[in-house]
């Protein structure tokens, strides 16, 4: 079983675990700011009074949705979600600095509640992300 399949595998098996599943393409910069755009529209569809969402031009400014959907789910009250971020397979580290890898510590919400899934070929995110969230990461 590859690791996408995985993650899908396990979201349908837990899935009464989460108030919301969210699945985010982490091949590239640019398809993570549209996964983002796409995870502000499904909060829209069914929190439509979501004010600090539906006040974002969500076509011209993707870098202010991503920020507006951070802070959705760093608010207390969203406790229960997953973030699957997939195929982050183009880290950005001290040793891949490539414009073309991506800093993924942007794209993660600040909270302590909630919970990530990351698929990734790459053996150094792990260390990379202990590093900056200072939190254990179980790998899979």
């Amino acid at each position: 079983m590859g690791k996408t399949q995985l993650a899908i595998t396990y979201a349908r098996r837990h899935k009464e675990k989460y108030t919301a599943i969210f699945w985010l393409n982490a091949n590239d910069e640019d398809s993570l700011k549209l996964s983002f755009r796409d995870v502000a529209q499904q909060v829209l569809r069914y929190y439509p009074s979501t004010s600090m969402l539906s006040s974002v031009d969500q076509d011209k400014d993707l870098d202010q949705v991503v920020s507006v959907v951070k802070d959705w789910l760093d608010s207390p009250r969203n406790t229960k979600w997953l973030m699957i971020y997939d195929n982050f397979d183009n880290p950005k580290t001290s040793s891949n600095p490539a414009k073309w890898a991506v800093d993924i510590r942007q794209f993660l919400p600040r909270s302590d509640h909630g919970s990530i899934i990351i698929t990734t070929r790459s053996a150094q995110v792990r260390q990379e992300i202990v590093r900056y969230q200072g939190r254990s990461l179980d790998r899979v």
